[in-house]
């Protein structure tokens, strides 16, 4: 991963990563010390975007997945 962008939100501070021009992937930590692997991904024709989320750091567990598709 290239660089890594520090973000905090009304709930966790996070850390994001663009891997790629279509892909976002990133930790937040949640209040309770939990911390929150996810990867956000647009399809090549904009027509998805992709939200996964991972029970772990090398991202290889897919906790779940939601594919979002644009009204046209």
């Amino acid at each position: 991963m290239r660089w890594a962008v520090p973000f905090h939100t009304d709930r966790a501070p996070g850390l994001m990563q663009y891997t790629s021009p279509d892909t976002v992937v990133g930790r937040t930590k949640e209040p309770t010390g939990k911390m929150d692997y996810w990867m956000r991904q647009v399809s090549a024709d904009r027509s998805e975007l992709t939200i996964t989320s991972f029970a772990d750091e090398s991202r290889t567990k897919v906790q779940s997945s939601l594919v979002l598709d644009r009204i046209r």
